[in-house]
């Protein structure tokens, strides 16, 4: 079964010791064996996984008038998910991430 895990480790370098990421055992798991990673239907599911994954290591929502708890988890969550689109390694879901339907761009004459 192919899996993603990430240590904590890679999350500290961004929360600068923050108890936010702690969590899950201080690391970040994301299934996607099951997926074709290299279709449009795959890589959607396999980074809203990541994001379901990113969410839960770094502590959900927090309260909203927690301004700078807010802005640490909203950025744990954008690394964190970058950091398991990045370990995936298909286009597809690198495409996704950036918002674009597919893995190829062609420039424009």
């Amino acid at each position: 079964m192919f899996r993603l895990t990430f240590a904590f480790a890679a999350a500290a370098l961004c929360l600068a010791s923050s108890p936010i990421a702690l969590a899950q055992d201080d690391a970040m798991t994301v299934r996607v064996s099951d997926l074709n990673l290299n279709s449009s239907a795959g890589a959607r599911k396999a980074l809203a996984r990541a994001r379901i994954a990113a969410d839960r290591f770094c502590g959900g929502a927090p309260d909203i008038r927690q301004l700078e708890r807010a802005r640490l988890t909203n950025s744990c969550r954008t690394t964190m998910t970058a950091r398991a689109v990045q370990a995936m390694n298909a286009p597809m879901v690198t495409a996704a991430l950036h918002g674009r339907t597919s893995g190829v761009t062609f420039a424009r004459r």
